[in-house]
């Protein structure tokens, strides 16, 4: 845009300019100067929001890469040249439709099904956005913000868990197990969750169970557990 703005002059050479200082040549305390000037556009708060959560520093650098679209999927590397043909952009673990972000982590058959069977461990059920943006938003379905990084470190594990799973797919030939995949996304969160969410009490095998009172950061009384892990063997065996 600024580009645009520019008149071309006949007879005028062209130069470059650097605008925040005064004669137009470029130092380091002009940029620096410039950087110290706030934005005129406010943040996303979404982006407030995901830093907020629970979990590795590198985990959440990467989901917020994956909310601009910026992680190198197939389709990110092919428009970048380092495919040739659109064949190879094609997703690795379903073989049908080319790699984007949203198809990967959202849209593939068998990643939905993982995100379906996480729906089912939390107790909802709903329609989940193919937009990584609004399916982030939509996890945050909690009554206060504690809770909410409680189940913002479980979308991060998902995100994590199935990248890495793609990684082993294309680099390893190692076959999807989807009940695998989600007691790893389990475990993952509540790893995060242990370490990094004050007030979170709950056994791994409160966790596995998922009583309400881990998400209100609740402890769970011991009766409640063999109760809760009762009929849960009964469901299995049903």
């Amino acid at each position: 845009m600024d580009i645009i703005r520019v008149p071309l002059l006949e007879g005028v050479p062209d130069k470059w300019v650097w605008k925040p200082s005064e004669d137009g040549s470029y130092s380091v305390n002009s940029a620096f100067i410039f950087l110290q000037v706030p934005s005129e556009q406010p943040p996303n708060p979404i982006f407030r929001t995901l830093w907020r959560s629970v979990g590795p520093s590198n985990v959440k650098a990467f989901a917020w890469r994956c909310l601009l679209d910026r992680v190198p999927t197939l389709e990110n590397l092919l428009k970048r040249n380092v495919f040739n043909t659109q064949e190879t952009a094609i997703c690795k673990l379903c073989v049908q439709a080319t790699e984007s972000c949203s198809y990967l982590f959202f849209s593939c058959p068998l990643i939905y099904d993982v995100w379906r069977g996480c729906s089912n461990w939390l107790g909802y059920s709903t329609v989940l956005p193919m937009d990584p943006k609004a399916h982030f938003l939509q996890f945050q379905f909690a009554g206060n913000i504690k809770q909410n990084q409680c189940l913002s470190s479980i979308w991060l594990a998902m995100l994590w868990t199935l990248w890495l799973q793609r990684n082993d797919v294309i680099f390893r030939s190692a076959a999807v197990n989807l009940n695998k995949l989600l007691d790893l996304i389990k475990l993952r969160s509540w790893q995060w969750c242990k370490a990094g969410l004050g007030g979170f009490d709950n056994s791994l095998f409160e966790w596995l169970i998922l009583d309400r009172k881990c998400l209100k950061l609740e402890k769970t009384s011991s009766s409640r557990c063999k109760q809760l892990w009762r009929k849960r063997s009964e469901c299995c065996l049903a």
